[in-house]
Protein backbone atom coordinates (compact mmCIF):
# COMPACT_ATOMS: atom_id res chain seq x y z
CA UNK A 1 0.00 0.00 0.00
CA UNK A 2 1.28 3.56 -0.54
CA UNK A 3 0.47 6.52 1.43
CA UNK A 4 1.22 10.02 0.29
CA UNK A 5 0.86 9.53 -3.15
CA UNK A 6 4.11 10.88 -4.57
CA UNK A 7 4.40 7.84 -7.01
CA UNK A 8 1.06 7.04 -7.41
CA UNK A 9 -2.31 7.89 -7.32
CA UNK A 10 -5.46 6.43 -8.33
CA UNK A 11 -7.95 6.68 -11.40
CA UNK A 12 -11.61 7.49 -10.33
CA UNK A 13 -12.20 4.37 -12.33
CA UNK A 14 -9.80 1.65 -9.97
CA UNK A 15 -11.35 3.16 -6.66
CA UNK A 16 -13.46 0.50 -6.49
CA UNK A 17 -10.48 -1.83 -6.46
CA UNK A 18 -8.97 -0.20 -3.27
CA UNK A 19 -9.93 -2.64 -0.77
CA UNK A 20 -7.67 -3.95 2.17
CA UNK A 21 -7.49 -7.30 0.69
CA UNK A 22 -6.77 -6.01 -2.58
CA UNK A 23 -4.11 -3.78 -1.42
CA UNK A 24 -2.48 -6.39 0.79
CA UNK A 25 0.35 -8.34 -1.13
CA UNK A 26 1.96 -9.57 1.92
CA UNK A 27 0.17 -12.81 1.46
CA UNK A 28 2.26 -13.19 -1.95
CA UNK A 29 5.51 -13.65 -0.26
CA UNK A 30 6.99 -16.76 -0.16
CA UNK A 31 9.07 -16.61 3.11
CA UNK A 32 8.65 -14.90 6.55
CA UNK A 33 11.27 -12.42 5.84
CA UNK A 34 10.45 -8.88 5.63
CA UNK A 35 12.88 -6.70 3.91
CA UNK A 36 12.96 -2.83 4.33
CA UNK A 37 14.99 -1.91 1.58
CA UNK A 38 15.10 1.66 3.04
CA UNK A 39 14.95 5.16 0.70
CA UNK A 40 17.80 7.49 2.43
CA UNK A 41 16.68 10.44 4.27
CA UNK A 42 12.84 9.14 4.60
CA UNK A 43 13.04 8.23 8.50
CA UNK A 44 14.29 4.81 8.38
CA UNK A 45 16.31 4.91 11.19
CA UNK A 46 12.89 5.55 12.96
CA UNK A 47 11.46 2.62 11.64
CA UNK A 48 14.50 0.45 12.18
CA UNK A 49 15.05 1.12 15.63
CA UNK A 50 10.60 0.52 16.01
CA UNK A 51 11.36 -2.59 14.21
CA UNK A 52 14.41 -3.75 16.49
CA UNK A 53 11.79 -3.16 19.63
CA UNK A 54 9.39 -5.08 18.08
CA UNK A 55 11.44 -8.25 17.10
CA UNK A 56 11.75 -9.14 21.00
CA UNK A 57 7.87 -8.61 21.46
CA UNK A 58 7.02 -10.58 18.57
CA UNK A 59 9.46 -13.11 18.45
CA UNK A 60 11.64 -12.67 15.06
CA UNK A 61 15.29 -11.93 14.48
CA UNK A 62 16.37 -8.76 13.42
CA UNK A 63 19.69 -7.10 11.63
CA UNK A 64 20.89 -4.45 9.56
CA UNK A 65 23.32 -3.61 6.99
CA UNK A 66 26.52 -2.23 8.68
CA UNK A 67 27.72 1.54 7.71
CA UNK A 68 30.13 0.84 4.49
CA UNK A 69 31.05 2.25 1.73
CA UNK A 70 28.45 4.60 -0.36
CA UNK A 71 25.31 2.45 -1.21
CA UNK A 72 25.42 1.63 -4.74
CA UNK A 73 23.34 3.12 -7.37
CA UNK A 74 22.79 -0.35 -9.25
CA UNK A 75 24.06 -3.56 -8.87
CA UNK A 76 24.52 -6.33 -12.04
CA UNK A 77 22.80 -9.36 -12.15
CA UNK A 78 25.49 -11.67 -10.70
CA UNK A 79 25.49 -8.90 -7.12
CA UNK A 80 21.96 -9.07 -7.12
CA UNK A 81 21.69 -12.95 -7.12
CA UNK A 82 24.72 -12.96 -4.23
CA UNK A 83 23.08 -10.27 -1.92
CA UNK A 84 19.53 -12.15 -2.44
CA UNK A 85 20.98 -15.38 -1.54
CA UNK A 86 22.86 -14.18 1.99
CA UNK A 87 19.54 -12.59 2.82
CA UNK A 88 17.50 -15.67 2.40
CA UNK A 89 20.30 -17.33 4.34
CA UNK A 90 18.67 -15.56 7.80
CA UNK A 91 16.42 -17.91 10.16
CA UNK A 92 12.72 -17.45 9.57
CA UNK A 93 11.05 -14.88 10.63
CA UNK A 94 13.33 -12.24 10.34
CA UNK A 95 13.22 -8.86 9.57
CA UNK A 96 16.55 -6.81 7.73
CA UNK A 97 16.53 -3.55 6.50
CA UNK A 98 19.15 -1.99 4.32
CA UNK A 99 19.78 0.66 1.41
CA UNK A 100 18.95 -0.98 -2.01
CA UNK A 101 17.08 -1.10 -4.77
CA UNK A 102 14.24 -3.31 -5.43
CA UNK A 103 15.28 -6.88 -6.29
CA UNK A 104 12.97 -9.50 -7.82
CA UNK A 105 13.87 -12.73 -6.09
CA UNK A 106 11.72 -14.88 -8.10
CA UNK A 107 14.07 -14.51 -11.11
CA UNK A 108 16.79 -16.34 -9.40
CA UNK A 109 14.46 -19.31 -8.16
CA UNK A 110 14.64 -17.63 -4.45
CA UNK A 111 11.77 -17.30 -2.37
CA UNK A 112 10.38 -13.52 -2.33
CA UNK A 113 10.57 -11.62 0.70
CA UNK A 114 8.07 -9.13 2.17
CA UNK A 115 8.55 -6.00 0.71
CA UNK A 116 7.91 -2.54 2.79
CA UNK A 117 9.63 0.91 2.64
CA UNK A 118 9.20 4.35 3.61
CA UNK A 119 8.67 7.83 1.09
CA UNK A 120 8.97 11.68 2.27
CA UNK A 121 8.33 14.96 0.55
CA UNK A 122 10.62 14.88 -2.30
CA UNK A 123 12.04 18.27 -1.93
CA UNK A 124 12.60 17.69 1.99
CA UNK A 125 13.92 14.47 1.00
CA UNK A 126 16.19 16.26 -1.18
CA UNK A 127 17.65 19.13 1.57
CA UNK A 128 17.45 16.66 4.33
CA UNK A 129 20.06 14.05 2.64
CA UNK A 130 22.26 17.55 1.62
CA UNK A 131 22.98 18.47 5.03
CA UNK A 132 23.53 14.84 5.78
CA UNK A 133 26.25 14.23 3.51
CA UNK A 134 27.59 17.47 5.74
CA UNK A 135 27.05 16.50 8.81
CA UNK A 136 30.35 16.09 10.97
CA UNK A 137 29.51 12.46 11.72
CA UNK A 138 28.90 11.74 8.25
CA UNK A 139 32.21 13.23 7.29
CA UNK A 140 34.19 10.86 9.59
CA UNK A 141 32.48 7.83 8.57
CA UNK A 142 33.11 8.91 5.19
CA UNK A 143 37.18 9.33 6.13
CA UNK A 144 37.36 6.18 7.66
CA UNK A 145 36.54 4.30 4.62
CA UNK A 146 38.28 6.96 1.63
CA UNK A 147 40.90 8.38 4.06
CA UNK A 148 39.29 11.91 2.29
CA UNK A 149 38.03 14.77 3.68
CA UNK A 150 36.17 17.32 1.29
CA UNK A 151 37.47 21.30 1.15
CA UNK A 152 36.07 23.73 4.14
CA UNK A 153 34.04 25.09 1.59
CA UNK A 154 31.85 21.64 0.80
CA UNK A 155 30.47 21.53 3.98
CA UNK A 156 29.77 25.29 4.71
CA UNK A 157 27.62 25.36 1.46
CA UNK A 158 23.61 26.16 1.79
CA UNK A 159 21.42 24.26 -0.21
CA UNK A 160 19.88 27.32 -1.22
CA UNK A 161 23.21 28.62 -2.62
CA UNK A 162 23.69 25.32 -4.33
CA UNK A 163 20.18 25.38 -6.46
CA UNK A 164 20.81 29.26 -7.43
CA UNK A 165 24.49 28.36 -8.72
CA UNK A 166 23.25 25.32 -10.47
CA UNK A 167 25.80 23.08 -8.89
CA UNK A 168 25.67 19.47 -10.60
CA UNK A 169 23.96 17.97 -7.04
CA UNK A 170 21.86 20.46 -6.98
CA UNK A 171 20.34 20.35 -10.55
CA UNK A 172 17.38 18.40 -10.72
CA UNK A 173 16.34 18.36 -14.21
CA UNK A 174 14.19 15.43 -15.94
CA UNK A 175 16.06 12.31 -17.65
CA UNK A 176 19.37 13.47 -16.04
CA UNK A 177 21.81 10.46 -15.50
CA UNK A 178 24.01 9.66 -12.40
CA UNK A 179 26.54 11.90 -11.83
CA UNK A 180 29.95 10.97 -11.53
CA UNK A 181 29.69 9.80 -7.70
CA UNK A 182 27.71 6.50 -5.78
CA UNK A 183 26.10 9.66 -3.82
CA UNK A 184 23.35 10.74 -5.72
CA UNK A 185 20.08 10.31 -3.43
CA UNK A 186 17.79 12.51 -5.66
CA UNK A 187 15.73 9.62 -7.00
CA UNK A 188 13.04 8.46 -4.47
CA UNK A 189 11.55 5.59 -6.98
CA UNK A 190 15.29 4.31 -7.68
CA UNK A 191 14.35 2.37 -4.83
CA UNK A 192 11.09 0.96 -6.10
CA UNK A 193 12.08 0.67 -9.83
CA UNK A 194 15.09 -1.59 -9.18
CA UNK A 195 18.45 -2.40 -11.58
CA UNK A 196 17.38 -1.64 -14.68
CA UNK A 197 19.23 0.79 -16.77
CA UNK A 198 15.63 2.36 -17.52
CA UNK A 199 15.68 3.36 -13.70
CA UNK A 200 18.34 6.02 -14.31
CA UNK A 201 17.22 8.89 -15.56
CA UNK A 202 15.75 11.12 -13.11
CA UNK A 203 11.85 11.67 -13.30
CA UNK A 204 10.93 9.53 -15.96
CA UNK A 205 7.95 8.31 -17.28
CA UNK A 206 9.48 4.69 -18.02
CA UNK A 207 10.99 5.05 -14.52
CA UNK A 208 7.92 6.10 -12.47
CA UNK A 209 5.94 2.81 -13.99
CA UNK A 210 8.14 0.43 -13.28
CA UNK A 211 8.00 1.92 -9.64
CA UNK A 212 4.45 2.13 -9.72
CA UNK A 213 4.36 -1.69 -10.81
CA UNK A 214 6.17 -3.06 -8.00
CA UNK A 215 4.62 -1.10 -5.75
CA UNK A 216 1.33 -2.14 -6.53
CA UNK A 217 2.33 -5.92 -6.97
CA UNK A 218 5.36 -6.58 -4.86
CA UNK A 219 5.08 -4.31 -1.82
CA UNK A 220 3.32 -4.64 1.62
CA UNK A 221 3.37 -1.24 2.99
CA UNK A 222 4.65 1.79 1.72
CA UNK A 223 4.41 4.06 4.25
CA UNK A 224 5.22 7.73 5.45
CA UNK A 225 6.15 9.32 8.59
CA UNK A 226 3.93 12.32 7.17
CA UNK A 227 0.94 10.01 8.05
CA UNK A 228 2.39 8.99 10.70
CA UNK A 229 -1.11 7.08 12.25
CA UNK A 230 -1.87 5.34 9.00
CA UNK A 231 1.00 4.12 8.74
CA UNK A 232 1.49 2.61 12.17
CA UNK A 233 -1.87 1.07 11.43
CA UNK A 234 -1.19 -0.14 8.28
CA UNK A 235 1.88 -2.11 9.37
CA UNK A 236 -0.17 -3.53 12.25
CA UNK A 237 -3.01 -5.10 9.63
CA UNK A 238 -0.99 -5.51 6.84
CA UNK A 239 2.01 -7.56 8.30
CA UNK A 240 0.78 -8.29 11.62
CA UNK A 241 3.75 -11.10 12.58
CA UNK A 242 6.53 -8.50 12.52
CA UNK A 243 4.05 -5.58 13.44
CA UNK A 244 1.51 -6.29 15.58
CA UNK A 245 1.62 -3.52 18.65
CA UNK A 246 3.33 -0.92 16.67
CA UNK A 247 0.80 1.67 17.88
CA UNK A 248 0.84 1.28 21.39
CA UNK A 249 4.98 0.79 21.31
CA UNK A 250 5.65 3.27 19.45
CA UNK A 251 3.29 6.24 21.69
CA UNK A 252 4.18 4.59 25.15
CA UNK A 253 5.33 7.15 27.22
CA UNK A 254 8.69 4.91 28.40
CA UNK A 255 10.38 3.69 25.74
CA UNK A 256 8.17 5.10 22.83
CA UNK A 257 9.96 6.24 19.85
CA UNK A 258 6.81 9.51 19.67
CA UNK A 259 8.98 11.99 21.89
CA UNK A 260 12.70 10.57 20.39
CA UNK A 261 13.06 11.31 16.98
CA UNK A 262 16.31 9.10 15.15
CA UNK A 263 19.27 10.64 13.44
CA UNK A 264 18.30 14.37 13.55
CA UNK A 265 20.47 16.30 12.19
CA UNK A 266 21.17 19.54 14.16
CA UNK A 267 23.46 20.88 10.93
CA UNK A 268 20.73 21.43 9.13
CA UNK A 269 19.52 25.11 9.28
CA UNK A 270 16.55 26.12 11.11
CA UNK A 271 15.75 28.49 7.96
CA UNK A 272 14.34 25.61 6.64
CA UNK A 273 11.23 26.22 8.84
CA UNK A 274 8.67 26.67 6.35
CA UNK A 275 4.79 27.53 7.33
CA UNK A 276 3.56 24.38 6.72
CA UNK A 277 6.27 21.99 8.40
CA UNK A 278 4.42 24.26 11.45
CA UNK A 279 1.17 23.76 10.83
CA UNK A 280 -0.52 20.00 11.60
CA UNK A 281 -3.62 20.32 9.96
CA UNK A 282 -2.23 18.30 7.52
CA UNK A 283 -2.00 15.36 10.12
CA UNK A 284 -5.83 15.29 10.96
CA UNK A 285 -7.46 12.66 9.47
CA UNK A 286 -10.82 13.80 9.21
CA UNK A 287 -12.83 17.23 9.38
CA UNK A 288 -13.72 18.17 12.68
CA UNK A 289 -12.36 20.84 14.82
CA UNK A 290 -11.87 19.54 18.36
CA UNK A 291 -10.97 23.28 20.93
CA UNK A 292 -10.05 21.54 24.14
CA UNK A 293 -9.95 24.83 25.75
CA UNK A 294 -7.95 26.28 28.68
CA UNK A 295 -9.62 27.89 31.16
CA UNK A 296 -9.17 31.65 31.44
CA UNK A 297 -6.79 32.28 28.14
CA UNK A 298 -9.29 34.11 26.07
CA UNK A 299 -11.35 31.20 25.11
CA UNK A 300 -14.81 32.13 25.79
CA UNK A 301 -13.71 34.61 22.82
CA UNK A 302 -12.52 32.18 20.24
CA UNK A 303 -15.88 30.11 20.73
CA UNK A 304 -18.11 32.86 19.97
CA UNK A 305 -15.86 33.38 16.83
CA UNK A 306 -16.13 29.58 16.26
CA UNK A 307 -20.38 29.53 16.79
CA UNK A 308 -19.98 33.00 14.50
CA UNK A 309 -18.27 30.98 11.53
CA UNK A 310 -20.47 28.23 11.53
CA UNK A 311 -22.64 29.90 9.62
CA UNK A 312 -20.85 31.19 7.66
CA UNK A 313 -19.02 28.33 6.21
CA UNK A 314 -21.39 25.76 7.03
CA UNK A 315 -19.83 23.34 9.76
CA UNK A 316 -21.65 21.90 12.72
CA UNK A 317 -21.18 23.66 16.37
CA UNK A 318 -21.29 23.01 19.52
CA UNK A 319 -19.92 23.39 23.08
CA UNK A 320 -20.10 22.00 26.09
CA UNK A 321 -20.09 22.46 29.79
CA UNK A 322 -17.72 20.23 31.90
CA UNK A 323 -19.14 19.07 35.14
CA UNK A 324 -16.27 19.45 37.81
CA UNK A 325 -15.09 16.83 40.21
CA UNK A 326 -12.16 15.10 38.58
CA UNK A 327 -9.49 15.94 36.84
CA UNK A 328 -8.24 13.03 34.82
CA UNK A 329 -10.51 11.06 32.65
CA UNK A 330 -11.07 7.56 32.43
CA UNK A 331 -10.31 5.11 28.73
CA UNK A 332 -14.28 4.74 29.13
CA UNK A 333 -14.61 8.64 29.38
CA UNK A 334 -12.36 9.22 26.67
CA UNK A 335 -14.20 7.23 24.31
CA UNK A 336 -17.45 8.60 25.23
CA UNK A 337 -16.30 12.01 24.16
CA UNK A 338 -14.71 10.87 21.30
CA UNK A 339 -17.76 8.80 20.22
CA UNK A 340 -20.22 12.41 21.02
CA UNK A 341 -17.86 14.77 19.09
CA UNK A 342 -17.73 12.44 15.88
CA UNK A 343 -22.01 11.70 15.92
CA UNK A 344 -21.88 15.18 14.91
CA UNK A 345 -20.35 14.14 11.35
CA UNK A 346 -18.52 16.37 9.07
CA UNK A 347 -17.31 19.43 8.82
CA UNK A 348 -17.83 20.35 12.64
CA UNK A 349 -16.22 22.00 15.85
CA UNK A 350 -16.32 20.81 19.42
CA UNK A 351 -15.78 23.09 22.25
CA UNK A 352 -14.55 21.89 25.79
CA UNK A 353 -12.70 22.40 28.37
CA UNK A 354 -11.08 18.62 28.04
CA UNK A 355 -7.64 17.03 28.31
CA UNK A 356 -6.15 16.08 25.03
CA UNK A 357 -7.34 12.30 24.69
CA UNK A 358 -4.79 10.24 21.51
CA UNK A 359 -7.70 9.44 19.48
CA UNK A 360 -5.56 7.31 17.42
CA UNK A 361 -5.12 5.33 20.78
CA UNK A 362 -8.95 4.43 20.57
CA UNK A 363 -8.85 3.57 16.93
CA UNK A 364 -10.70 6.65 15.49
CA UNK A 365 -9.73 9.26 12.83
CA UNK A 366 -7.34 12.09 14.98
CA UNK A 367 -9.32 15.65 14.46
CA UNK A 368 -8.12 19.30 14.10
CA UNK A 369 -6.91 20.27 17.87
CA UNK A 370 -6.66 23.77 18.44
CA UNK A 371 -5.92 25.87 22.00
CA UNK A 372 -5.34 28.44 23.18
CA UNK A 373 -2.13 30.06 25.62
CA UNK A 374 -2.02 33.30 27.68
CA UNK A 375 1.13 34.46 30.15
CA UNK A 376 0.58 32.34 33.27
CA UNK A 377 0.58 34.71 35.79
CA UNK A 378 -1.85 36.49 34.16
CA UNK A 379 -3.96 33.38 33.65
CA UNK A 380 -3.90 31.83 37.32
CA UNK A 381 -5.05 35.76 38.16
CA UNK A 382 -7.44 35.66 36.26
CA UNK A 383 -8.77 32.35 37.39
CA UNK A 384 -8.37 33.30 40.78
CA UNK A 385 -11.07 36.74 40.40
CA UNK A 386 -12.81 34.54 38.05
CA UNK A 387 -14.09 31.59 40.71
CA UNK A 388 -15.10 34.73 43.19
CA UNK A 389 -17.41 36.36 40.82
CA UNK A 390 -21.19 36.66 42.39
CA UNK A 391 -22.51 35.64 39.26
CA UNK A 392 -20.06 32.45 38.28
CA UNK A 393 -19.61 31.30 42.10
CA UNK A 394 -23.37 31.30 42.24
CA UNK A 395 -24.31 29.42 39.44
CA UNK A 396 -21.63 27.41 40.47
CA UNK A 397 -23.53 26.31 43.60
CA UNK A 398 -26.93 26.00 41.23
CA UNK A 399 -25.21 23.16 39.85
CA UNK A 400 -23.97 21.58 43.15
CA UNK A 401 -26.03 22.50 45.73
CA UNK A 402 -24.68 21.14 48.30
CA UNK A 403 -21.45 22.82 47.58
CA UNK A 404 -20.07 24.60 50.98
CA UNK A 405 -20.26 28.18 50.47
CA UNK A 406 -17.38 30.64 51.31
CA UNK A 407 -16.44 32.79 54.21
CA UNK A 408 -16.54 36.79 53.05
CA UNK A 409 -12.75 36.58 53.47
CA UNK A 410 -12.47 33.99 50.55
CA UNK A 411 -14.26 36.76 48.17
CA UNK A 412 -12.54 39.96 50.02
CA UNK A 413 -8.60 38.57 49.94
CA UNK A 414 -6.94 40.24 46.54
CA UNK A 415 -4.58 37.68 44.80
CA UNK A 416 -1.81 39.04 46.21
CA UNK A 417 -2.21 38.89 49.63
CA UNK A 418 -3.42 35.36 48.91
CA UNK A 419 -0.30 34.38 47.39
CA UNK A 420 1.75 35.79 50.43
CA UNK A 421 -0.40 33.90 53.26
CA UNK A 422 0.42 30.58 51.18
CA UNK A 423 -3.05 29.42 52.93
CA UNK A 424 -5.37 27.84 50.29
CA UNK A 425 -4.31 25.64 47.39
CA UNK A 426 -5.11 28.07 44.97
CA UNK A 427 -2.46 30.78 45.42
CA UNK A 428 0.10 27.72 46.32
CA UNK A 429 2.37 27.40 43.19
CA UNK A 430 4.75 24.59 44.04
CA UNK A 431 6.21 21.39 42.20
CA UNK A 432 3.87 18.63 42.38
CA UNK A 433 1.04 19.83 44.21
CA UNK A 434 -2.14 17.46 42.95
CA UNK A 435 -5.05 19.03 41.67
CA UNK A 436 -7.68 20.78 43.70
CA UNK A 437 -10.05 21.96 41.52
CA UNK A 438 -8.17 24.94 40.52
CA UNK A 439 -6.60 26.34 36.85
CA UNK A 440 -3.16 26.53 37.51
CA UNK A 441 -2.04 24.79 35.20
CA UNK A 442 -1.15 25.32 31.52
CA UNK A 443 0.15 21.76 30.43
CA UNK A 444 -2.91 20.04 32.05
CA UNK A 445 -4.86 20.31 28.46
CA UNK A 446 -2.16 19.34 26.37
CA UNK A 447 -0.82 16.56 28.55
CA UNK A 448 -3.61 14.12 28.65
CA UNK A 449 -4.87 11.95 31.36
CA UNK A 450 -2.47 10.16 32.86
CA UNK A 451 -0.83 10.08 36.19
CA UNK A 452 1.88 11.93 35.46
CA UNK A 453 0.11 14.94 34.13
CA UNK A 454 -1.93 15.30 37.56
CA UNK A 455 0.90 17.56 39.16
CA UNK A 456 1.60 20.69 38.93
CA UNK A 457 4.83 21.84 37.09
CA UNK A 458 6.49 18.53 37.17
CA UNK A 459 9.49 18.77 35.41
CA UNK A 460 8.99 15.19 33.78
CA UNK A 461 6.16 16.63 31.83
CA UNK A 462 8.55 19.15 29.65
CA UNK A 463 10.54 16.37 27.27
CA UNK A 464 7.51 13.88 27.26
CA UNK A 465 3.55 14.06 26.87
CA UNK A 466 2.53 17.37 26.21
CA UNK A 467 5.37 18.36 23.80
CA UNK A 468 4.76 15.01 21.88
CA UNK A 469 1.03 16.57 21.77
CA UNK A 470 1.77 19.31 20.20
CA UNK A 471 3.89 17.83 17.30
CA UNK A 472 0.40 15.39 17.17
CA UNK A 473 -2.07 17.57 17.20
Amino acid sequence: MLMNSFLFRPKISQLHLLRPNNLNNTKYAEIDLLLFNRVPKVGSEQLIELIRQLSSVNGFGVSRAPFSAPVRQRLNNYEQEELANEIIDYDEPYAYSMHVNYIDFRQYDLPQPIYINMIRDPVERVISWFYYKRAPWTAAQMYKLTKKFRKPQWYKKSFEDCVLNGEIECRYEIDSKFQNTVVDHKRQTLFFCGHDKSCEPFNSKAALHLAMKHVENEYAVVGSWEDLNVTLKVLEHYVPKFFRGATNLYFDTEIGLASKPMNVNPWKPLNELTPRMLNNTEKAEIDILFFNRLEKVGSQSMSTLLKALSQVHNFVYNIRVRNFGKILDTIDDEKELADEIFDYGVPSAYTMHRNFINFTALDMPKPIYINLVRHPIEKVKSAYYYMRHPFIYNNGLLRNPRKKTQSFEFFDTPFNDCVRAGKIPDCIFEPHIEFNNDWRRFSLHFCGNRPVCNRYGGSELLPGEYKANFRWG
